[in-house]
């Protein structure tokens, strides 16, 4: 049983750690110190530590590095020890009530840095995972307490480990197989994807109406779907761990892995989800001739005060998909 319940810890932090589906250096790979809050321990016996039930915050993040692709050490952004964190869920995670909310931030937000116009992603770029975590911060008025960080090989890699990935693609793609070069070709209906169509497939925005906020809906399927992979199959999830310990950059503590993701198997007919973004709409900004998506501080607001209290963003803005 100990066997089962550590290698349901390490795959449920991959399931949130894996749909960052971008990049990270080794610049920006070591945990930095982000004096996030301390992990609250309840009680401890044996090797398991008892955490706080209290909710808690995420980031999952992504950045477009380009190590381990064919385009490393091409010149390209992200393969010149520069990348930008250009997929950002928010996760809100309740014990209690063993519900996972997700809302997805834009990376072509508007933000400043110094007073400069940029996208809310470029604070990645600039400060590694402790900028974009204190940028974000500051965009939602929450503590995050852990983040979670992988690349696009990483992102492959994660996604063979654990057998395949389950999702709805909604239209019939094709896009460059960046790990190896070539295309991909990927079917409208229901798919079972390996590791580089997974990455297709959360790549994919310029074929939909709404572009990327479609491709941040993909995205939040597959951490839904292999969130309930994992806690409902973990007899396939054996040979994982050890995968995940190296692959995954995170600051999430084993004990705290083990303790959560033993719960939410133990709860897996209670687990629920929500599903969400923040505005996407944008356009050029003349003054800095970049596509900047819309920040609205009042509509974040309205948004955060319902994410915070476990209710469905969609209620306040709904992102468009298609």
């Amino acid at each position: 049983m100990k066997r089962i319940a550590r290698i349901l810890a390490a795959t449920f932090v991959c399931m949130l750690a894996i749909f960052a589906i971008a990049g990270c250096n080794k610049f920006n790979t070591e945990a930095p110190d982000l004096n996030l809050e301390p992990e609250p321990v309840d009680k401890a016996y044996g090797d398991v530590k008892t955490f706080s039930n209290k909710v808690f915050y995420c980031l999952i993040v992504g950045n477009d590095s380009r190590n381990g692709t064919v385009d490393e050490g091409k010149g390209k952004h992200g393969s010149d020890g520069h990348q930008r964190s250009d997929v950002m869920m928010l996760a809100r995670v309740d014990p209690k009530s063993h519900l996972i909310s997700l809302i997805s931030i834009p990376r072509d937000t508007q933000s400043q840095i110094d007073g400069e116009v940029v996208k809310i992603n470029e604070s990645y770029d600039r400060g590694g995972i402790k900028g974009i975590v204190a940028k974000v911060e500051e965009y939602t008025g929450v503590n995050i307490k852990y983040y979670f960080d992988v690349n696009f090989a990483e992102f492959g890699k994660l996604i063979d480990a654990l057998g395949g990935v389950d999702v709805n693609v909604i239209a019939p793609m094709t896009f460059q197989n960046v790990i190896s070069g070539g295309n991909i070709s990927i079917e409208a209906g229901d798919q079972h994807l390996n590791g580089e169509e997974a990455l297709v497939f959360a790549r994919v925005r310029k074929i939909f109406n709404s572009g990327d906020a479609t491709r941040q809906y993909n995205d939040r399927s597959i951490i839904i779907s292999l969130v309930n992979k994992a806690i409902t199959h973990p007899e396939e999830l054996t040979g994982y761990i050890d995968d995940f310990m190296n692959i995954v950059h995170t600051n999430m503590s084993y004990e705290a892995m083990l303790y959560y993701a033993t719960d939410f198997m133990d709860n897996a007919d209670d687990v629920k989800y929500i599903s969400a973004s923040f505005p996407w709409e944008g356009a050029d900004d003349p003054a800095t001739g970049l596509w900047l998506t819309y920040y609205d501080p009042a509509m974040w607001k309205s948004i955060m005060d319902v994410f915070r209290e476990g209710g469905d963003p969609n209620s306040v803005y709904t992102t468009p998909i298609g």
